[in-house]
């Protein structure tokens, strides 16, 4: 079980012209309803009424205030969660980097004890609720989404009493500004101008869902509002989850939404300023690299920096995502921390379930019918270790977290969408190993999403959850009254010592709705009546009995032992101290009370026994109560309370009028800091005092690096705060060169010149004059049409205006001359001449046949080209293709390209008109397609051939002329017989190897014939008689060669 604590609470104050509320700690920051409560911190008011402290859904009754601390009274309504600051004079706000927990003190939770449930029905699905105390009366709201078809949202206005629920039912049918036109999803409640009246805040549902709207809160004891205010998302986006917090520690409370469409997840920030509603529509969105989609989100400072961190869950998948906040002014965050959780994974929120002072991770794993709790041991990094699997019922999705049973430590309450029953996993009460234990609640229909706090105003959470039945077209939102019993707890401290003549007062821890406290001593009433205190003078044992619920509670607490004490009644003391005092100061406690014994506590754990203890360096960790009793023997005094201030400057910061600190020379920025009553201010140049400079702004001019020494007035304490460096720049001096005349289609070369700060980042501007423009240094750029032009550079520094100088020059821009190609020849043959010309001034004429000037002779039929430059330097082409005139295709065939001296080979000629051959010697006419050749060594012919009215070709063939006896065609048969055919014995080509002799031998050796030069005239006859048929042998001798020899058969 928790007991009172404190928890200390680190805030980053960021910059504005009025501070913005700091909380440092909250004592304690767990307790029962009408306890009172101590804030501690910076950005308060000494005036209550300009301060408002809410208690998540209710505002708390503050009853003293000042600067540095509060005093407030815990609400019977508050709710678990983040407390808040607002501070209505400046308009700014706080919440803390830890959640509150009250708790009534209960018993064993029973679902018995929950009354049977107030139901609100809708025609379309009523799918999320938010609480909020809507019109200042004390009593937290509902306020419902309506999913599909409808517009409108629904309020329920709160007129329940203690033990009796009761709303008013809210819609546009009564009142009209509720009807923003579309269905809505998720919604949220809270201040965002600062007016102490919380805004309703609700995503867009059905087919358009990239839609976020504001609704104004205007309400002045009815509740009203403004026209809804959208805020858009990317089309096709989803806006899902929507939370409310102050991401940069300006005061003023972001809008965050996660998107189902894609892993971006949109900050609208914060603009508001004076009471008047001020969102940036244009947002800033954040990449949650490694998600495919954001859905479930809660912002809270998961390692205690003092920075709202962001957690993210995909939609219906794995893993949750914490990005880690750097602070700033434009939203920085780490790289997101993936948190492993296996499952489809709906809804995340937080609370410290094992009390170790950090907020743990609660998600509903609605295909597994689980929820998953994720203990946290972040320290300088996001971690999480040790994860504790609860099994749900079917379909779990909405998730809640408050002490429903009163016992001190956080359960956790499921809505399930596909079963007719609740969880409650109520808490073991073992931090070193928490457990859970379920107890179910049963349901109607379905539920979707739920909400835990009171709202009866008894102290005691209700559980509000809406909840469908498609089949029956059922929609609900339902409230179960939570009727469990109220358990008097005697606050007093044993052992617990009463002395002769002295009065001791009992307190138990008050119950709202209590009817009766009885105060027993030794079991015999000595009190009835509604006070939760009672006076005894003498010992004994004593107890107190609460009836509650109508007579159905009637509880009595554990007995306190009073003891008889000796010695004297000290008087009761009085604390006196310095307070308030400054950080780093020392902290002086006093009291007039001698000769006791002292024991001194109050906050970070201070202690003594000393009569006037000395607290040196203190720091705002040294803020709070500071106690002490007294004692003489055994016997005590009543315990005397001091609350200590301890002002804390270093929330001071100086801003600039500028991003980025930085004027040109001439002008001037507006640094300014914190405002607040009660403390003087002095500028500071470069570390020297500026003579006259107390105010709170400082019109800057120079170069320097500026701070500003705080001094609180009444304390004499100073700090210095931030240094900012402001930077004047010399202004740019534009220059540049461009040749004064251009030619169209062709780059022109911009050289820049200009003089500029070598601080400064300069952007460069050039215009053309003909509608292009660049922003490199030093451009190209082509003109297309030929006239005048007055192109300009503007040279400028990024992010300082008002520091730019522009010059502009002239260029004529022409078009080049284009070159005309004459010929005296349109068509020629190849190897014919014509005159190609251009005529004109040029600077030159180059051809494509690497000649220059203005003519070239040309021999090929070709398209020609000519590159020219003309007198203004512009470059242009122009080209002609020269014909050609019919030119044969000559083809070129013989009967045989080899023969031997003597033979003669037929020559054919196609495809021209007329023919002439060469050489001429060795052919029977060379005029003609088909001469017959006969050359007496290898020659080459060539035949050129014309077609009428057009060109002569050439072509060529070889016929060789072979010297070599052995390649003659040697026939081996003739009959000379008289017949006329083949009577000679003839060997073609014979004839031409007159130095070759020819001898013909019988079979027997007997040479028949021979002769020298044979001229193919053997008749087969040896000394004029014929020879006889049969085989013969021949040789045939060449000189300087080998014979020739074969067999010669003749017949007759």
């Amino acid at each position: 079980m928790r007991h009172l604590a404190t928890i200390a609470i680190l805030f980053i104050s960021a910059a504005a012209v009025a501070q913005a509320p700091v909380i440092s700690a909250i004592t304690p920051v767990e307790t029962y309803p009408t306890n009172q409560v101590i804030i501690t911190g910076s950005g308060f008011s000494a005036t209550p009424a300009q301060l408002q402290v809410w208690f998540n859904q209710v505002k708390g009754s503050i009853v003293s205030s000042s600067e540095f601390s509060i005093t407030v009274t815990v609400p019977p309504s508050a709710r678990f969660g983040v407390l808040e600051v607002i501070n209505l004079s400046t308009r700014l706000s706080a919440r803390s980097s830890f959640k509150f927990s009250p708790y009534y003190s209960g018993t064993n939770f029973n679902p018995a004890e929950l009354d049977a449930p107030l139901t609100f029905t809708g025609s379309n699905e009523l799918f999320d609720i938010c609480s909020c105390d809507l019109n200042a009366d004390g009593k937290p709201d509902l306020a419902v989404t309506q999913f599909d078809n409808e517009t409108d949202l629904i309020v329920l206005q709160n007129t329940s009493t203690v033990g009796s629920l009761s709303f008013n039912k809210l819609d546009k049918s009564n009142l009209a500004s509720l009807n923003i036109g579309a269905p809505t999803e998720k919604i949220t409640c809270a201040d965002l101008n600062g007016d102490g009246k919380p805004e309703l805040i609700a995503t867009r549902s059905g087919a358009t869902k990239n839609i976020v709207y504001v609704l104004p809160n205007t309400s002045a004891g009815t509740i009203s509002f403004g026209a809804a205010v959208p805020l858009l998302l990317d089309i096709g986006n989803f806006a899902r989850f929507v939370k409310v917090r102050d991401l940069d520690n300006d005061g003023k409370p972001e809008i965050i939404v996660t998107n189902s469409f894609n892993n971006q997840l949109y900050i609208f920030k914060n603009q508001s300023t004076g009471g008047v509603l001020n969102i940036n529509p244009t947002p800033v969105k954040i990449t949650v690299t490694g998600a495919t989609t954001t859905y479930g989100l809660d912002v809270q400072d998961l390692d205690n920096d003092g920075l709202a961190d962001l957690i993210v869950n995909q939609f219906q998948s794995n893993n949750i995502f914490v990005l880690k906040n750097q602070g700033g002014a434009s939203f920085s965050f780490n790289a997101p921390v993936v948190i492993t959780a296996p499952g489809t994974l709906n809804e995340v929120v937080t609370a410290d379930i094992n009390e170790d002072g950090r907020l743990d991770l609660i998600t509903t794993n609605t295909f597994s019918n689980q929820v998953l709790v994720l203990l946290n041991t972040s320290t300088t990094s996001i971690s999480f270790n040790t994860t504790i699997t609860l099994t749900t019922f079917n379909g779990p999705w909405g998730v809640e977290v408050g002490d429903i049973d009163g016992d001190q430590d956080m359960d956790i309450i499921v809505a399930n969408r596909n079963q007719t029953q609740l969880n409650i996993f109520r808490h073991n009460g073992n931090n070193t190993s928490p457990g859970f234990s379920n107890a179910s609640v049963v349901t109607s229909n379905p539920t979707r999403n739920i909400l835990v706090g009171d709202l009866d105003g008894d102290g005691k959470p209700e559980i509000a959850y809406s909840s469908f039945n498609i089949g029956t077209s059922t929609y609900k939102v339902e409230i179960l009254r939570n009727k469990n019993c109220f358990v008097p707890v005697i606050l007093n401290e044993g052992p617990l010592t009463i002395c002769a003549t002295q009065t001791i007062r009992l307190n138990s821890i008050p119950g709202i709705g209590v009817a009766t406290y009885d105060w027993k001593e030794s079991g015999v009433s000595q009190s009835v009546s509604a006070n939760p205190f009672y006076d005894i003078t003498t010992a004994g044992t004593y107890t107190v009995t609460a009836t509650s619920e109508s007579g159905n509670c009637v509880i009595t607490s554990a007995a306190i032992v009073v003891t008889a004490g000796t010695g004297s009644v000290p008087s009761d003391p009085t604390i006196t101290s310095n307070s308030p005092v400054c950080s780093g100061q020392n902290l002086q406690l006093n009291t007039a009370v001698t000769g006791v014994t002292y024991n001194w506590s109050g906050p970070n754990g201070f202690t003594s026994g000393v009569q006037n203890p000395l607290i040196t360096n203190v720091t705002k960790a040294n803020a709070g109560l500071y106690k002490l009793v007294v004692s003489d023997g055994t016997c005590s005094s009543n315990e005397a309370t001091e609350l200590v201030d301890i002002a804390d400057l270093q929330n001071f910061v100086v801003t600039s009028s500028l991003p980025g600190n930085t004027i040109c020379q001439g002008g001037s920025i507006t640094l300014s800091v914190n405002s607040i009553g009660g403390h003087s201010y002095q500028w500071i140049k470069d570390g020297v005092d500026i003579g006259g400079q107390t105010g709170t702004t400082l019109n800057v001019t120079q170069d320097g690096v500026y701070k500003n020494r705080v001094t609180n007035i009444s304390l004499g304490c100073s700090v210095i705060t931030n240094e900012v460096t402001v930077i004047v720049l010399t202004p740019p001096v534009v220059a540049f060169t461009v040749a004064p005349t251009a030619c169209t289609g062709t780059a022109l070369s911009f050289t820049n010149q200009s003089t500029f700060d070598s601080r400064a980042t300069v952007v460069y501007a050039w215009a053309f004059g003909d509608g292009a423009v660049s922003a490199s240094a030093s451009p190209t750029h082509n003109y297309t049409t030929a006239q005048n032009y007055n192109p300009s550079l503007t040279v400028s520094y990024s992010g300082v205006a008002g520091c730019s100088n522009v010059t502009s020059k002239s260029v004529a821009v022409v078009n080049a001359t284009q070159p005309v190609i004459t010929t005296s020849a349109g068509t020629i043959c190849p190897g014919e001449q014509a005159t190609l010309s251009v005529t004109g001034t040029f600077n030159s004429l180059t051809w494509s046949t690497s000649e220059t000037g203005a003519s070239v002779v040309i021999n090929q039929p070709a398209l020609y080209s000519v590159a020219s430059v003309d007198a203004n330097g512009c470059s242009s082409s122009a080209q002609i293709t020269i014909g050609s005139n019919p030119v044969p295709t000559l083809t070129v065939t013989a009967d045989k390209t080899s023969v031997i001296a003597g033979q003669s080979a037929q020559l054919d000629a196609a495809g021209a008109d007329t023919y002439s051959w060469t050489p001429i010697e060795s052919l029977n006419n060379p005029l003609i397609a088909n001469p017959i050749a006969t050359p007496d060594q290898t020659t080459t012919y060539t035949v050129e051939g014309t077609v009428t009215g057009g060109c002569t070709a050439q072509a060529t063939i070889t016929i060789e002329v072979n010297s070599d006896p052995g390649s003659l065609n040697i026939p081996n048969v003739f009959s000379p017989n008289g017949d006329g055919v083949n009577d000679l014995w003839i060997i073609p080509g014979i004839e031409s190897f007159t130095e070759c002799v020819i001898s013909i031998f019988d079979k027997n050796g007997k040479r028949v014939y021979e002769k020298r030069g044979y001229q193919n005239d053997w008749n087969g006859t040896y000394n004029g008689q014929d020879v006889p048929q049969g085989t013969y042998y021949y040789v045939i001798g060449c000189p300087d060669q080998k014979p020739l020899t074969g067999h010669l058969l003749i017949g007759r």
